[in-house]
């Protein structure tokens, strides 16, 4: 009887799987609902982010890493200004702008070193994670004050003018900014 169970469940998660409709050019995993997306670029045969991001509709959440464990090794912290001068250089498509539903947006380590201008234009866009990137946050903030529906932003591994983030947080007390690594001691 249980055997009955099993195998009837199996065949409607294999079945609800087949049925899952494509919405985009590139590999979803099929167990992320359809209002989130993953976008893992090793893992899916590309070196960059992908045009086709843009076609993934009405979701509310995405994350795109350079790989599935989201672990990276860095140099230690006295070398991370000299890492930033000679990163390896990536760039977010302005196709992400067509994701006008989108509520959290990851894009930690991917050695982003601009926002597109187009990037303003995510304006229910809640949550934004640019953990270990190589973006001068004083050249991309005009951009980031733009986004008035943020509540949390991680700009935690990036070049930061101390005073700068300090202001944009006192302009906006709600917004919640994680600047800096912060070690138990």
């Amino acid at each position: 009887m249980y055997q009955h169970i099993i195998s009837g469940f199996l065949l409607l998660l294999i079945s609800s799987c087949n049925e899952r409709k494509e919405i985009s050019a590139f590999k979803i995993d099929p167990y992320i609902s359809e209002k989130e997306a993953k976008v893992i670029l090793d893992e899916q045969g590309y070196d960059k982010i992908p045009e086709e991001v843009g076609t993934l509709g009405n979701i509310t959440k995405l994350t795109i890493s350079e790989d599935a464990n989201l672990w990276s090794v860095f140099p230690p912290l006295e070398d991370w200004d000299r890492m930033i001068d000679n990163a390896p250089k990536n760039k977010l498509t302005p196709a992400i702008a067509k994701l006008k539903s989108l509520e959290y947006l990851g894009l930690g380590v991917l050695n982003l070193t601009e926002l597109p201008d187009e990037f303003v234009e995510l304006k229910q866009l809640d949550s934004l994670n640019l953990t270990l990137n190589f973006l001068i946050i004083a050249n991309e903030i005009d951009k980031l004050k733009k986004l008035k529906n943020l509540s949390y932003i991680n700009i935690t591994g990036n070049r930061i003018d101390t005073t700068q983030i300090l202001q944009w947080q006192k302009e906006n007390p709600n917004l919640e900014i994680i600047y800096k690594f912060n070690y138990a001691e």
